[in-house]
């Protein structure tokens, strides 16, 4: 009677063992969901982000970053890289309170974006036109892959000292029909940038 308990009991534990793993397999557990954005330099590594790694950069020098974004959101994504130019006064955004920096971007890059896609995009840009307003260097125009950009520009840096270029991450909104700067989950809404720093001068490398 006793080993009659005894693989009763066991095929009871067997049951439930088995039950939980099946279970587990056809339910499992949702998976974070999440954004991220990079820059790599010109090798697609997260290194030489200037030409011969000399972050003063002159006119017409080619600069390359690439510049990727990854989805893990289960869902698909419409996004919008926003490139803007500041120098060291203006605040970077705030992951905090979910702010962008408050600058106008000065290129959009929009593309749909499947779950567990990564999308890399080459940046090719240059310094194409700056001058020099009291002790202050003004970067008038870039080029960026290809495209002169004269609008959204006109930043100036003490010295030409401490540009820096952020990238946001905005992401499309249903609800308002419109872009977004981060992206809603189920622990709340979450952001990403970077951002990249170098100096300029006027002379010219042509």
């Amino acid at each position: 009677m006793k080993d009659r308990e005894t693989v009763i009991a066991f095929f009871i534990i067997i049951t439930i063992l088995t039950s939980s793993v099946v279970w587990i397999s056809v339910n499992p557990r949702p998976s974070e969901q999440f954004m991220s954005i990079f820059t790599l330099g010109e090798n697609g590594m997260a290194e030489h982000y200037y030409p011969n790694d000399n972050p003063n950069l002159h006119l017409y020098e080619p600069v390359h970053w690439y510049v990727g974004v990854y989805n893990h959101m289960n869902s698909i994504e419409l996004i919008s890289i926003g490139f803007k130019l500041i120098n060291s006064t203006l605040p970077a955004p705030d992951d905090q309170t979910h702010t962008p920096t408050p600058a106008p971007a000065f290129t959009e890059i929009h593309r749909l974006l499947l779950n567990n896609e990564t999308w890399m995009i080459l940046i090719a840009w240059e310094i194409t036109n700056a001058s020099l307003v009291s002790d202050s260097v003004v970067i008038n125009s870039l080029s960026m892959n290809g495209a002169p950009i004269t609008r959204k520009l006109a930043v100036s840096a003490q010295g030409g000292r401490n540009f820096r270029i952020i990238i946001e991450l905005w992401t499309f909104e249903p609800e308002t029909q419109q872009y977004g700067f981060g992206w809603e989950t189920q622990n709340g809404t979450r952001v990403a940038w970077n951002q990249i720093w170098f100096n300029t001068t006027l002379t010219n490398t042509r």
